[in-house]
């Protein structure tokens, strides 16, 4: 398995409020908000915590199921909920900040995904991609309720209301998955400064335009820049072999 992870400011923010975390086997990428400075302690609080809760488990136990680690990010997630609502709370400087977490363990052939937010996780599979985690947005239930199309999702004047985020609330209801890998899939996490840029269509066409993961990422991030850059865009390629 090889892997690369790369985070870009974008064009007009004057601080980066993403977060990423690489390993050999936990990816993680997170997209604070708030205000100064708030944004980009929300989220890498919620990288730290989860990783670190996520090991302390996995350290406990040698073999755990598909069920226990499910369960375990799950609880991983809250975790990092809490401490980001915690710290919300305790300085009026970081008063109703919050993030995005997306989170894919890797264990044989087996991916383990854990979501909240509106960052992304695709998966392609030769020339095909697709996006396997939802958008928790008003206008992401939109388009699962069939109200409006792929097409009218993208340019919504509202897709960036949240209707889920890491930090803001008790009742936190994180999207679970595994995915079956096979020799040659790609995984793609990246934060909403990829998607909201480039529609799912481009993605994979430049994704499929490169067989060096290096050589995808900064294309990805450089066609992102191209057709506006507005956001930070992070991303993490993880090739399984």
């Amino acid at each position: 398995m090889e892997h690369i992870a790369l985070t870009d400011i974008g064009n007009y923010r004057k601080k980066n409020e993403d977060s990423l975390y690489s390993d050999s086997n936990l990816f993680i990428v997170a997209d604070g908000m708030g205000g100064h400075k708030a944004g980009e302690v929300a989220s890498k609080k919620a990288v730290e915590v989860f990783r670190d809760s996520f090991y302390n488990y996995l350290n406990k136990h040698q073999k755990p199921d598909i069920v226990e680690i499910k369960n375990t990010m799950g609880q991983s997630m809250q975790d990092a909920n809490k401490a980001v609502y915690n710290l919300s709370v305790s300085d009026t400087g970081y008063a109703g900040m919050g993030t995005t977490l997306t989170v894919c363990y890797l264990t044989e052939n087996i991916a383990h995904i854990c979501h909240v937010g509106d960052s992304r996780l695709y998966f392609k599979r030769k020339k095909e991609l697709f996006l396997k985690t939802h958008d928790h947005t008003l206008v992401g239930e939109l388009y699962r309720d069939g109200k409006i199309d792929a097409e009218q999702a993208f340019s919504h004047p509202k897709k960036n209301i949240l209707t889920q985020v890491v930090g803001m609330e008790s009742n936190l209801q994180p999207q679970s998955l595994q995915l079956e890998l096979k020799p040659e899939d790609i995984i793609l996490l990246c934060t909403d400064g990829l998607n909201s840029m480039l529609k799912d269509q481009l993605i994979g066409k430049i994704m499929g335009k490169y067989n060096d993961l290096s050589d995808m990422g900064h294309n990805l991030i450089k066609y992102a820049k191209h057709n506006g850059g507005y956001d930070n865009i992070t991303l993490i390629l993880i090739r399984y072999e």
